[in-house]
Order: C-alpha cells, then sequence, then structure tokens
C-alpha cells in the first residue's frame, strides 16, 4: 500500500514538473458510455497523451478500477465500501414506468392501481441478475406489491426497449437507459414511480495523480449534458428533463 502510494506521488509530481500529458484508460457505464464518451473522447484527446477507453455494466466499470485496469471511472457505484476511492457526484436520475404507448393510448392511468390493472397481462422485462438495475429495479418491482407474472430477461437496453414499443412487455428503468434508445421513445409511454427511487452517477478514480483530469471530466460532463444532451431531450421528448438533474 505504500509503496502504491509513493508510485501515485511520483505520477503527479512528474506530470507537473514534466506538463507532460498523462495517459488515461477510461473505463464507462454502458449510459455514460452512450451518451456522454463521443464528445468526452473528443475533449480528451486535448488533455492526454494516449487514451484507452472500454464500455460494461457498471459491476464490471467498478471491478476495473478495484484493479487498477482503469484509471477513471463513469459509473453508478461511488465504491464507497473501499478506501481512498474518490468520488465526484455529478448527475442523478429517477426510475419510471416503462410501457407501450399502445397500452396507453387505450387506457388512463393516473395511478399505481391504474397500472397494475393495465399490465397484468403483460410480461415484465427486466436485466440479468450481473447488472446494478436488476437490483435496482428488482427492489422497486418489489415494493410496489405487483402480482408475481411472467417475466423476460434481457441484457441490453435496445432489446428491452423494442420488445416494449412492439407491446411485447413492460418494464422499470432509470432515465438515461431509456434515453439511451431514444429513437424508440415515440412507441412509447414513461410514468414516474410513486416512489423516489434514484440512480446516481460518478467520476470515480484512486490514484491522486488522476485528481486533476478527473476533475476536468466532471466539468466537461456536466457541459456534455447542458449543452448536448439536455436541448435533444427539449426537441425529442422535453417530459423527460423533469426526471434528471445535474448536480
Amino acid at each position: 500500500m505504500i509503496l502504491e502510494q509513493l508510485d501515485d506521488l511520483t505520477r503527479s509530481i512528474q506530470f507537473s514538473l514534466e506538463n507532460e500529458k498523462p495517459d488515461l484508460r477510461l473505463g464507462a457505464s454502458d449510459c455514460m458510455s452512450a451518451c456522454v464518451c463521443p464528445s468526452l473522447i473528443d475533449y480528451l484527446l486535448n488533455e492526454t497523451e494516449n487514451i484507452s477507453a472500454c464500455t460494461g455494466s457498471t459491476p464490471k466499470v467498478t471491478d476495473l478500477l478495484k484493479h487498477r485496469a482503469v484509471d477513471i471511472g463513469l459509473s453508478s457505484d461511488s465504491i464507497e465500501d473501499v478506501p481512498h476511492f474518490q468520488a465526484l457526484h455529478f448527475l442523478t436520475e429517477r426510475f419510471l414506468f416503462v410501457l407501450p404507448r399502445s397500452l396507453t393510448k387505450q387506457r388512463n392511468i393516473s395511478c399505481n392501481q391504474d397500472l397494475v390493472a393495465a399490465v397484468e397481462s403483460l410480461p415484465y422485462l427486466r436485466f440479468g441478475k450481473e447488472t446494478f438495475d436488476f437490483v435496482q429495479s428488482e427492489r422497486i418491482y418489489r415494493s410496489l406489491h405487483f402480482i408475481d407474472q411472467r417475466r423476460i430477461e434481457v441484457d441490453t437496453n435496445f432489446t428491452m426497449m423494442e420488445l416494449v414499443a412492439r407491446g411485447k412487455g413492460w418494464t422499470i428503468l432509470p432515465h438515461l437507459s431509456l434515453w439511451m434508445v431514444n429513437r424508440k421513445l415515440e412507441d412509447v409511454d414513461f410514468l414516474p414511480l410513486s416512489i423516489e427511487a434514484t440512480r446516481r452517477y460518478f467520476v470515480v478514480y484512486q490514484e491522486q495523480a488522476f485528481t486533476v483530469l478527473a476533475n476536468k471530466i466532471l466539468k466537461k460532463t456536466r457541459k456534455i449534458f447542458e449543452k448536448e444532451i439536455f436541448p435533444e431531450m427539449k426537441k425529442v421528448r422535453p417530459e423527460l428533463l423533469q426526471f434528471i438533474e445535474l448536480e
């Protein structure tokens, strides 16, 4: 541990004294990769010497960070249970019910009781157990006392949204998981939950040498949401803006 800390300090001093741009290994969860990474990596080309980026589920990004396989991560896990990790919070999003628009056109859904009745004949779509979304969505599903019904398990947001759009099921998703597949938004509707259920995103890093770069990534990510994602959201489905907030 002492040797690792000395190595971090050495790298930090080297970057500052030699004014060299660092190499960066960036890890991003699926949502962050789809929504942020193209513009973020474009920006980082001027801030780094060499850059590599990998995408995966939040547990995968967390594992890579813990094993020092990536330097900075963008994900919904702050890794609070492990010493020496720094987590910079930048975004909070709400979980939503996502339903086929064909269903909401047929029925007036104004409360949870209406929702339960509306979806009783449709399968519940969920992600696999290895994802953070499964844990959070399943907890919400159970807390709202849905009667056990047929379940369909899928592994991507695209498959999930395609099935909902076709009227083959319904689901519980956080805001950005919905936005990732925005080309399907015209065929689905979304409703807020009756309980407060949110997911937060962080810029996470461990080595002190990456403090400055992590803060630059934090600021740039906020700007990407403000200047690119939110304006596009406003054009496509403006009502989505009420369910996401920059910190």
